[in-house]
């Protein structure tokens, strides 16, 4: 269960770069391609809209600003399909193994789901110095940890 939420939304994260808002511009071949139909594209324009500005709102104390949920919009879309798959995924390994995500590991006290989430934060778990987060606000295409 810990690997699906660490290295499981990793991977997801990597793969929902196809569908982001750079990804969704390129063929199989890396080129430029314009694949989406003109309703799909709407439609993400849309969603992506919300996400920029959801991310707008999110302060990060250490930096004394808020996230650029333009600037990040492209990892903050593959961080959150990341997670969905993977759970998506997670889940589908419990129903084929016959157990369910409200199971108690004995060794841990943990369900089989907050050991998923135990898993994700871990990966994402990080301090900052105020030095260190203002840099990383300005430099980082990536949202600080505790926001992904």
């Amino acid at each position: 269960m810990f690997q699906f939420g660490a290295i499981g939304t990793i991977l997801g994260h990597e793969l929902t770069h196809s569908f982001d808002n750079n990804g969704r511009k390129r063929g199989i071949d890396g080129e430029l391609l314009s694949w989406w139909t003109p309703s799909s594209l709407d439609r993400f324009k849309k969603r992506v809209k919300c996400m920029e500005e959801q991310y707008d709102r999110y302060y990060f104390e250490p930096a004394g600003e808020n996230l650029n949920g333009t600037r990040d919009l492209a990892e903050n879309i593959a961080d959150n399909g990341g997670i969905r798959e993977s759970y998506a995924g997670y889940h589908l390994w419990l129903k084929a193994h016959n157990k369910t995500s409200e199971r108690l590991e004995p060794a841990s006290g943990f369900t089989n789901d907050q050991l998923f989430f135990i898993g994700f934060a871990t990966a994402r778990c990080a301090l900052y110095k105020p030095e260190a987060a203002i840099h990383d606000l300005a430099a980082n295409v990536h949202s600080p940890g505790r926001f992904r």
